[in-house]
């Protein structure tokens, strides 16, 4: 009786152990989002800063007219 305990007990420390290292590996992956995520804004800033740009060129090239 003692036995079947202890061996429970073990299976759920286990089962704790396993619980704990899946969340460990959901916050790496909503890091790993949150990066993703900062690379698009990021992104989106530079190309609006590229749009920006053009529209300064197309500017000058439409006063030099």
């Amino acid at each position: 009786m003692r036995k079947s305990v202890a061996f429970l007990m073990q299976g759920n420390a286990l089962a704790l152990q396993g619980d704990a290292l899946a969340l460990q590996g959901n916050a790496l992956a909503l890091q790993g989002n949150a990066l993703a995520l900062q690379g698009d804004a990021l992104a989106l800033q530079g190309n609006a800063l590229a749009l920006q740009g053009d529209a300064l060129t197309l500017y000058w090239d439409a006063l030099a007219l």
